[in-house]
Order: structure tokens, then C-alpha cells, then sequence
């Protein structure tokens, strides 16, 4: 369970309709100043960076493999999209935003920072 109050929450879209997916079952949105990814793997939406964490490559030109994985497309690194960690290697943390359809629309959390962030 996510714990809300960890969280900005910020309205990425409407509905899930309006959400497009490229070929490869990728999408992207701005938010703020991050370039961020969404995708649905077995019914839900994941969000992650679009900068792979080992060597900055578009994750949005990628692709999601059967497990859930994102597929790096330049050196072929594998992250899991619900909690970023490397599937096929130890080290690299790719960073995920929790992603929720509510009757209003598609939300985006942002964790929030500064000093009283634990709150």
C-alpha cells in the first residue's frame, strides 16, 4: 500500500484513454522538469525515469519484456518497473513514481522533499 502522504500527487491526464502508448507499450509525459515514462503491465500503470540510471539511455525507446522488465535499448539492462531494482545484475536503482487511476484521472505521485518529508 502506498502511503499518500510520502506524496505530491499531480494529474497527468484525464482519463486512461487519453494516455498513448508507442509501439513498443511505452509512453512519455512532462512533469514539471522530468521526462517520465508510463506504461501497463498485467492491468497496471507503472511510472519510472525516462534516463536509464547506468548510462542516461531513453528508457521510452526501450521496450517491457514479459516480466515487467524495461529493457534498456543500449546495453540491454533490465529494471523491474515496480521497484526499479536491476533484474539481471546488482547496482543500479532506476527511479519509479507510483502511478493510480482515480474517477478524476491518471495520478502521478512525487515524493516529497525537505525537512519535514517524513510527515
Amino acid at each position: 500500500m502506498i502511503n499518500r502522504k510520502k506524496y505530491n500527487w499531480h494529474k497527468v491526464f484525464d482519463s486512461e484513454a487519453g494516455i498513448k502508448l508507442g509501439e513498443n507499450g511505452i509512453g512519455t509525459l512532462q512533469l514539471n522538469d522530468k521526462t517520465i515514462c508510463i506504461t501497463k503491465f498485467d492491468g497496471e500503470w507503472y511510472a519510472f525515469t525516462n534516463s536509464c540510471p547506468h548510462a542516461g539511455a531513453p528508457l521510452s525507446e526501450g521496450c517491457l519484456d514479459a516480466k515487467g522488465n524495461i529493457i534498456c535499448p543500449f546495453h540491454n539492462y533490465k529494471f523491474n518497473i515496480k521497484n526499479g531494482r536491476m533484474a539481471n545484475a546488482d547496482g543500479y536503482i532506476l527511479k519509479t513514481y507510483p502511478a493510480e487511476v482515480r474517477p478524476d484521472g491518471v495520478f502521478i505521485g512525487i515524493k516529497k522533499e525537505g525537512l519535514l518529508s517524513w510527515l
